[in-house]
């Protein structure tokens, strides 16, 4: 695991906490839609106070989550989405590039 991820982490969770303090420390601007107890280092935008839990989510809440996070994300350049949804709601936002 990265400095500062948790065991609670899955495989992805530890992926996106090591890419966005990576990029930070890079010198980007990095803003990671997570969920509110997130415990990454970085600027984060959330729609959820906890993770739902695998298994116990739906595709709504998964909807809810890349629209609150698109929107939050209009004036980025780059958005580095691993949702499911996201690819296909991205393509409401063309100057995003992903």
């Amino acid at each position: 695991m990265g400095p500062g991820s948790s065991s609670a982490y899955g495989g992805t969770e530890n992926v996106l906490d090591a890419l966005a303090r990576g990029l930070q420390a890079a010198g980007h601007d990095v803003t990671l839609c997570t969920v509110g107890e997130s415990t990454c280092p970085v600027t984060k935008v959330s729609v959820f106070k906890q993770a739902i839990g695998i298994g116990a989510g739906n595709s709504v809440d998964e909807i809810r989550h890349v629209i609150h996070s698109y929107r939050a994300l209009q004036e980025f350049d780059i958005v580095h989405d691993h949702t499911l949804v996201g690819p296909l709601y991205s393509a409401a936002f063309p100057h995003l590039r992903w």
